[in-house]
């Protein structure tokens, strides 16, 4: 941890203040507390980053927090581990029933596979189809998609079907996260600033 001064790069107060680890902001204590305390009441905004994008480690607020706060802080930093794990559903398409391992409720066998406890159907963990043989062969559907110009959402790997002069992809339940078309990455990542070389326009195929 590394403290710096003199001005708060937030708030514009004078005083002791914090050099992140971009090395470019500096906040004051009051300005670091206020971020985490609203990425704990709104989840969007968590984790907490600064103008890299990068989150906040956890480690460097310990001793600004009250227990509470900081066991708080904590709760919401394992939640948001599991809701970021890429999720595993079964692949039995009438069931589809969420089975991330990541929550510790499902564990795969020693040949990767996981046991749905609704239908009993067996989902390969690697390429997430129905549990088979050998390894994992080449998902030819998934290649077909691709070349309708299909995007794979960056989260789930669901394939989108692109929508005319749209940018922003929203994926299917039960995920629903929005992405970018163009660069493939999630939107609060992307935030508009994608510059992606190969931008697809689709009357360029017409």
């Amino acid at each position: 941890m590394d403290f710096s001064g003199p001005y708060c790069d937030v708030c514009s107060q004078s005083g002791l203040t914090l050099i992140l680890l971009c090395t470019n902001c500096r906040w004051c204590i009051d300005c670091i507390q206020s971020h985490f305390t609203l990425a704990i009441k709104d989840k969007t905004m968590w984790p907490p980053t600064c103008c890299s994008d990068a989150p906040i480690p956890i480690s460097f607020i310990q001793g600004m927090l009250t227990p509470d706060r900081y066991a708080t802080v904590l709760r919401r930093a394992q939640d948001w581990a599991l809701l970021t794990t890429p999720p595993i559903y079964c692949a039995k398409p009438s069931c589809s029933k969420h089975l991330n391992p990541s929550s510790g409720q499902f564990s795969p066998t020693i040949d990767n596979n996981i046991s749905c406890p609704d239908c009993q159907t067996q989902t390969c963990t690697a390429c997430k189809m129905l549990s088979h043989d050998g390894p994992c062969q080449p998902d030819t559907v998934r290649e077909q998609l691709l070349a309708l110009k299909y995007a794979p959402c960056p989260f789930c790997g669901n394939m989108i079907e692109p929508i005319a002069v749209c940018q922003v992809m929203t994926c299917v339940e039960p995920c629903n996260r929005k992405f970018c078309y163009l660069c493939h990455r999630l939107l609060n990542k992307c935030r508009g600033t994608c510059e992606a070389p190969w931008a697809f326009a689709m009357e360029r195929d017409d």
